[in-house]
């Protein structure tokens, strides 16, 4: 397995562990030193649930000078969707002020954070989960999402330049029109993207699934896994030449076309596992369902 693929997925096992031993240090009585966070359970703990039901008014945007996107979420959820008239945000949450939302905007890029920053940080386990929508009026240069437990959904015929999607266990799943370079890592969270039209992807996970398809263009994949399946879906008349490195894991061709050069051009998969699986399907159409 490649070195910079084994460095990440350390990483972000490390990061697991450490959420994992400062969980169990409150839970056994510990506190936070600095004084600017309120970790705790039972009475004191925040419990307001979000409002349901009905979805909220958009926050207007104007997207005329914003090219690129950028959130930041703990847990709860982030739609994002394209839009049929003006651009806009919106979360769930109705409760106190002090846990609303916080964004700008810098430069070009619109910044949006579940929380402002005297209260956001995975340590402040009483911070309320909620669900974000943001609806984009036209293609973005980048779009890039960060999140801890929140799960990252695509909705609608979003385009981007680059997708950047960041996950410890969140799962990152929907449809994008196109997304030229498509990024995504997880730990333990699923991935299932379907792109219209790409040239680029990189997904990597320790534990998740993996299933990605793309109907147009595609030239390389990179595809990291410890012990989650893989499943791609190259374009219709594509071929593929494969370097895979595996220790246990099996290659499944369900396409017929391995190995030469399909009139769809040939895709360049570098698959990487330790006991995970891979499957490499052919799309069916040329036009994503």
């Amino acid at each position: 397995m490649k070195t910079g693929a084994m460095i990440r997925i350390i990483i972000w096992a490390v990061i697991v562990l450490l959420l994992v031993g400062v969980l169990l240090y409150f839970l056994m009585g510990g506190s936070w030193p600095f004084g600017a966070r309120t970790v705790g359970f039972g009475s004191s703990a925040h419990t307001e649930e979000p409002a349901a039901a009905e979805r909220p008014q958009l926050e207007q945007v104007n997207f005329s000078n914003v090219s690129k996107l950028e959130i930041h979420w703990i847990s709860g959820g982030v739609t994002v969707e394209s839009a049929s008239g003006e651009g806009g945000f919106s979360e769930d949450y109705t409760g106190e002020e002090k846990y609303r939302m916080d964004w700008y905007i810098s430069g070009d890029t619109l910044v949006i954070e579940d929380f402002s920053k005297d209260l956001s940080g995975l340590l402040n386990i009483n911070l309320p989960s909620k669900n974000l929508i943001v609806s984009l009026p036209r293609a973005m240069e980048e779009i890039t999402v960060v999140t801890t437990s929140a799960e990252v959904t695509f909705t609608g015929g979003i385009e981007t330049q680059k997708l950047d999607v960041s996950t410890v266990s969140g799962r990152v799943s929907g449809v994008l029109a196109r997304a030229d370079e498509a990024k995504t890592e997880t730990v333990s969270g699923s991935i299932d993207l379907v792109l219209g039209s790409c040239r680029d992807v990189d997904i990597s996970t320790t534990s998740g699934s993996v299933e990605i398809a793309c109907y147009q263009g595609l030239k390389e994949a990179e595809l990291d896994s410890v012990s989650g399946s893989l499943d791609i879906t190259i374009p219709k008349g594509s071929a593929y030449t494969l370097d895979w490195d595996t220790v246990s894991g099996g290659v499944y061709d369900d396409t017929g076309a391995g190995g030469g050069f399909g009139s769809g051009g040939t895709v360049e998969i570098d698959a990487e596992t330790v006991s995970g699986g891979l499957t490499i399907h052919s799309a069916a159409e040329q036009e994503m369902p």
